[in-house]
């Protein structure tokens, strides 16, 4: 965005008005066709877009229903929902509150905020401050561990692109794709979580959510950011509106590849039992076939997949046993191509059993990542319910076990321990409907998805979020 458009942006911000009413189902239709439009036009559909969809209150004009909000994200989604061309959503289906809505002046605590951060980011230096301690922690606790070690629990990853140095936010994005890694491991874990309702057809756009203050549904605005490979973000104070909107930005503006899809295919009478990736996938009826969607992937980002296999019974001992294919496919942002890396994993398959084998870090971190991110879910559910003790005594156990593993002085295992305290003093009845819900919430995608989503410097800070955030200091 240069001098112009920023000014044309602080200049739309200051004409936003508030109204009676919160049309989202309206306010997400006109962002969603204002980028098929320009997608369209140029023809270039495959440029890093997305839609930034911020309110303060609950869907109350429109559609409101999260499924039919969630239609709204495509073409295919509004024609079945009767939307052609028109980010209007009907006035019939407008809940009556009395009136038309009234004009105003912006709202202080929200509308001005986002105009001084249009505002103050037209003067900001491009320079990258250096990461935060957590960052650099966080690099050399996460290089790659060796590819295919000779035994049954092991990670494996694509092999990794030629590394360049971080540019600055304002610049283009390093030509780099972090690592997906694939790791296998047998987990004592129940498939997470219930899947929320999907876009139907492509998207043109991802979905970022913000939620101000306590007043909105946190469940709809995460459930729109899932189904727009998004993230959902809660905002709890005025202060926190630029910061929040610098780590959504930092980050997107570091994307390097789109629409990456693992495709799991396994041999041998090997089938796929579960798979834990914090996305949706797609299964066969055998498991012999496991597809996972991953979404987009940002500089320094990388994606840990956990799958549980079955593996049968062999009569006799074999040094080199292929258990299964792995196909990485995605969009190069870089260089504007589809690109696909392919990795076989291969066992020794001993007559004995070994003893002496540890569990990989990483495998251990991941496994208390899911884990601690089904905990949260979990808990959540019983504090809706009001039985606040039950969550609260969820989240212990699963600090107790993250604390007793060999991986819990990693960054990520250090961040899930202290989001998980704060959720249980955000337990009472009063903590729990002032935000401490959205917390929870937001802090439970973070984990899953493996993506920063918090205004506050965290185990997933990339260099470019911690750039954009300080620029705004």
């Amino acid at each position: 965005m240069d001098a112009a458009g920023k000014a044309r942006m602080l200049d739309e911000v200051k004409r936003i008005r508030t109204g009676s009413c919160t049309n989202l189902s309206g306010g997400l239709v006109s962002g969603m066709e204002m980028i098929e439009k320009i997608q369209a036009s140029s023809g270039k559909k495959n440029e890093v877009a997305s839609v930034l969809l911020m309110t303060d209150g609950e869907a109350n004009e429109g559609y409101t229903a999260t499924s039919e909000i969630i239609k709204c994200l495509t073409v295919e989604g509004r024609a079945s929902l009767g939307i052609a061309g028109s980010g209007i959503a009907p006035r019939s289906r407008r809940m009556q509150r009395g009136g038309p809505p009234p004009q105003s002046a912006p709202q202080p605590g929200l509308f001005s905020r986002l105009g001084s951060m249009f505002s103050s980011s037209s003067n900001t230096s491009n320079a990258s401050p250096a990461p935060p301690p957590m960052q650099q922690q966080q690099q050399q606790a996460f290089s790659p561990p060796p590819m295919l070690q000779q035994q049954q629990q092991q990670a494996f990853s694509p092999p990794p692109m030629q590394q360049q140095q971080q540019a600055p936010p304002s610049a283009s994005p390093p030509s780099s794709m972090p690592g997906v890694h694939l790791t296998v491991e047998d987990l004592n874990l129940s498939p997470t979580p219930p899947n929320p309702p999907k876009a139907e057809g492509n998207l043109a756009a991802t979905v970022y959510t913000f939620g101000f203050g306590a007043d909105h549904n946190a469940d709809l605005l995460q459930a729109v950011s899932e189904a727009g490979n998004g993230m959902y973000y809660f905002i709890d104070s005025a202060e926190k509106i630029p910061e929040s909107f610098a780590d959504c930005l930092g980050g997107l503006l570091s994307t390097v590849a789109q629409n990456i899809s693992l495709e799991v295919k396994t041999t041998n009478e090997v089938s796929v039992a579960s798979a834990f990736s914090g996305r949706d996938k797609k299964s066969s009826a055998s498991g012999a076939t496991c597809t996972l969607p991953l979404g987009d992937i940002q500089s320094e980002e990388r994606r840990d997949v956990l799958l549980k296999l079955n593996l049968p019974k062999l009569d006799s001992e074999v040094t080199d046993w292929h258990v299964l294919t792995a196909k990485l496919s995605y969009f190069n942002v870089i260089t504007s191509t589809m690109e696909t890396r392919e990795m076989q994993l291969r066992l020794s398959r001993p007559s004995t059993k070994r003893t002496d084998l540890e569990s990989d870090d990483d495998v251990d971190t991941h496994k208390n990542r899911i884990m601690a991110a089904e905990a949260m879910q979990q808990a959540m559910v019983h504090a809706e319910r009001g039985d606040m003790i039950q969550a609260q005594g969820l989240l212990q156990s699963a600090q107790d076990r993250i604390i007793s593993s060999k991986s819990a002085a990693s960054p990520i295992c250090a961040d899930m321990l202290s989001d998980m305290m704060d959720a249980q003093r955000d337990m009472s009845a009063s903590g729990w409907s002032s935000g401490g819900k959205h917390k929870l919430k937001g802090k439970m995608q973070k984990h899953m998805v493996q993506r920063s989503n918090v205004s506050e410097d965290n185990a997933y800070t990339t260099k470019a979020r911690h750039a954009k955030k300080s620029a705004f200091h």
